[in-house]
Order: structure tokens, then sequence, then C-alpha cells
């Protein structure tokens, strides 16, 4: 195997069990600085790895499946690695009852790897003791981290209150839970008084993530209520979040109402996603959102069930770029005169049902969009079967920038012909015919890598689309 020695940009090894290398090409990859992948089943060939003349390494990404280890055993095998900036271990065993993460592993990954930036750890942690929360307020800090991304079983309290201690310069934190674990077995929610317990333990921090920015968590049926509390105490400290994510996920409890949840952010948020993900919470009903969010500029949503444009731009006054993803739209009918203009800049809609007049809505409010991107679009009680055409009618809209995909969408879909006519300034055209080009815009599939081709229609060709287009009923 031969490698530059200056190539510094490798970026993956998928399977090292695969790969054979030489003593000469060991030279090369002592100065590797980039990422390196590795995954194995049997713990006795992870042992055998000879991780010195890795030492170079800044990123690890680890993916351990099948196997029971000691954490601490394997964090010791690995501490010639003392450069390492990133590192990511994924270590599911699927057993909620097996905690192979202490407390004591997260101080050793430290202690060995002084100059990690960014930690990424997905395994069932292990409650922290109470003789062990005296000493988390002393703990040495580690002000190198500023991303860490962990996933439990349940959030713990005590586990927060150690990262808050840990990581005083964290600015992304990541937060999610399992998926596909036995939820039968974990905890039962608390009572009213545990939970002002658990608070007032996070409240005595001697600070709470004074630089977050960024913050993902997913909300489950089981214990919704600790992400409450990581909400609250974030509140208490004054911590301006700028950029939120947070997921709802088919499991998820009543309890956690997505307005609670994004309330606690409505002052400071500048970048919102909302993932419904198929959640009960927003399966065959209007979602409103209710919270005003002033200094809001994106917002996402994904999945969100049924979706209201006036609700939405009614409640984010200055928004400026909206994405919506597998959702049913609607809005007012008609346009009315009385409409409160608002800024918004980009719009993408994706895999979405819609009516058709809501574009004219959007057109009647947001007379500054610019840029409109439209994918996998089913419109709502359209004359398609009868015409082959849909007809969006945005008359105030001068769009700079127009994207269209139409591949077969996961909602009803039907072939469609697209024709854009877009004219200028009313004023400047009086007298004169507007000047109409048709372009046929297809997929070039001859080549290896498929790419868009585009070209003019002639007259004739023009006569002939118009003729099909107002036959299209009696021939198609």
């Amino acid at each position: 195997m031969r490698l530059p020695v200056n190539y510094r940009e490798f970026l993956y090894l998928i399977s090292l069990k695969n790969i054979y290398i030489n003593k000469d090409a060991r030279n090369v990859f002592k100065q590797l600085a980039s990422r390196f992948f590795y995954e194995e089943e049997e713990k006795e060939k992870a042992a055998k790895i000879d991780w010195r003349i890795w030492k170079a390494l800044l990123r690890l990404k680890l993916r351990l499946c099948k196997i029971k280890l000691e954490m601490n055993e394997f964090l010791e095998q690995l501490s010639s690695l003392t450069c390492l900036v990133h590192l990511a271990i994924y270590y599911r065993n699927h057993d909620i009852h097996h905690y192979d993460t202490s407390l004591t592993a997260i101080e050793s990954i430290h202690s060995y790897f002084p100059r990690l930036q960014y930690i990424s750890i997905d395994a069932v942690f292990k409650s922290i003791s109470g003789k062990e929360i005296e000493t988390i307020r002393n703990v040495e800090p580690a002000h190198t981290v500023t991303k860490i991304d962990l996933c439990f079983p349940y959030i713990d309290p005590s586990w927060i209150f150690y990262f808050a201690h840990k990581y005083p310069n964290l600015v992304t934190c990541n937060l999610s839970s399992y998926d596909d674990l036995d939820y039968n077995n974990s905890p039962p929610s608390d009572d009213k008084q545990k939970y002002q317990s658990q608070l007032q333990l996070l409240l005595s921090a001697k600070q709470f993530f004074p630089c977050l920015q960024k913050i993902d968590t997913s909300v489950y049926d089981i214990n919704p209520w600790p992400q409450y509390l990581f909400y609250d105490a974030l509140q208490c400290f004054n911590v301006k979040i700028k950029d939120v994510t947070i997921e709802f996920w088919e499991k998820t409890s009543k309890v956690a109402n997505p307005n609670t949840c994004i309330t606690y952010f409505s002052e400071s948020v500048n970048n919102l996603l909302i993932n419904y993900n198929h959640s009960s919470l927003a399966k065959h009903k209007e979602e409103k959102l209710l919270a005003h969010f002033n200094n809001l500029t994106v917002l996402k949503i994904e999945y969100g069930g049924y979706m209201n444009m006036e609700n939405i731009l009614d409640h984010f006054p200055d928004l400026q770029s909206l994405y919506i993803y597998y959702t049913e739209i609607c809005s007012p009918k008609y346009s009315q005169s009385t409409l409160l203009p608002h800024p918004l800049q980009a719009l993408e809609y994706s895999e979405i049902g819609i009516d058709t007049h809501v574009f004219r809505y959007i057109s009647s409010r947001c007379r500054q969009l610019r840029y409109m991107t439209l994918d996998e679009i089913y419109y709502h009680h359209s004359d398609i079967e009868e015409t082959g055409q849909v007809l969006v009618d945005m008359p105030f809209s001068q769009l700079k920038w127009l994207k269209t995909y139409d591949y077969g969408s996961t909602f009803e879909s039907h072939p469609k012909n697209i024709i854009i006519e877009q004219m200028g300034n009313a004023n400047s055209d009086q007298g004169r015919t507007p000047q109409l080009n048709w372009y046929h815009v297809c997929v070039d599939g001859m080549h290896e890598m498929y790419r868009l081709s585009a070209w003019e229609l002639g007259r004739r060709d023009i006569k002939l689309a118009q003729r099909y287009l107002k036959c299209f009923r009696r021939i198609k």
C-alpha cells in the first residue's frame, strides 16, 4: 500500500481487518492526522492493535458492536493517542441494565487525551452516586472541549450536573435518546418533589454552560421531565441559545408539548428546527405554534402534520428563511388587503401536500420573497387531471431563483408540465406584447454522470406544445 508522505487529509479506513500494512507504509501512517474509522466485532482482534503507531491521529472514530468490553481498560489501550482532538465511540449493546460508561471512564478520557475538542459517546451511562456528586464540584474542567454528542437511554440530571462543571466552554450540546431499547424497563416519571430537588441540584452548579449556543435534544415517551430540567436550568442561568433542534418521536408523551419546549428559547433563538418525526403529536390535526419568536431568522419543520402558513408567519415576524418537509400546508383561501407584510426571502417545500391558493397568500404577504424551491409537491384540489397543468399564481412575487423537482414523491404523484411566466414592471410593459420563451428541460442520461439539459423551443414547437396542453384531457 503506497501513499504520499504528505497525504494528511486521508479521509477514512474502513475495517482495519481487511487492510494489510507493510513495514514501509507504517511510516506514512504514523504521520496521518485525519479521520480513522475502525469497526471490529471481536474483542480479541481489537485488543491486538498496536495503537502506538497511530500517535499522530487527530480524529478517531470507533464502532464497537456485538462485544462486551470494559470501557476503562479499552481507553487505557488508546492512551498513546495524545494528539486526539476528536473522539467518537459507538458502543451499543442494547442492554439498558448494562452500564458500561462510568464517571471514572469519562475522567480517564480527559486524562489520556488532554487536547480533545469534540467528544461523542454512544453508550449506556451509569448514574452518578451521591458521594460522587460532591467530588464533581471540584472536578478539573476540560477547557478545550467545545462540543459533546451523547446518547442516553434517559437523560440523567446527575450527568448534566457533571457536564456543567467539566465543560465550561461548551458551545454545542447534542443529547439524544435510544429509539430501540425496551422502555418498559426504564424508570417511571418522578413526582414534582423530586423534580424540584433535581432542579436545585443543577442550580447549585458553579456555572451552567455559559458559552452554550447550540443544542439538539430528542424527546421520547420516556421521562420528558428531565428535558425540562435542562431547559429550566438554562433559563435560570440566563443562557441565550441561538441554534435549537428538537425532535419529537413516535412514543413522545403528550406531556412533552412542542410549544412548551420551544418557548424556552423564544427570546434568543435565531435558528430553529422542529422534527415531529411521525409523532402522534403531528397526526390528524393542525399543529399550531403559539410562542412568538422575534429574533428567529431560519425555521425548519419536518413531519409537521398540518401546518398553517398564516400561523407560522404571524408567530415568526422576522423570519428570513423557511424550510418545510413532509408536511401538509394550508392557509387562508383568499388574500386580504389588511395582511401584515412579512420579510420572508427564501422558501423551500419538499415532500409536501399543499393547496395552490397558498402560493397566492404567500405572494400577497411576502413580497420580498426571492428564492423558492419546490421538491416533490402534491397539489391538492388542482385541475391537473383536466389540463395536465398546475397553476401557481404568485402575482406579487419577483423571484431571482426558482428550483423545482419531481421524481415521484411519497405523496400521490402525477406527471407535471411546468410553465413559468414572470411579468416585468407593468408600467414599463404597457402597449407591448410579453415575450414568451419556451424551453425543454430534461435529464440527460447518455453520459456516466446524469446532468440537466435544456434548449429553447422554436415557434413551431411552441405551437405544438400549446395545442397539446389545450387538448390534454382528450389525448392523454
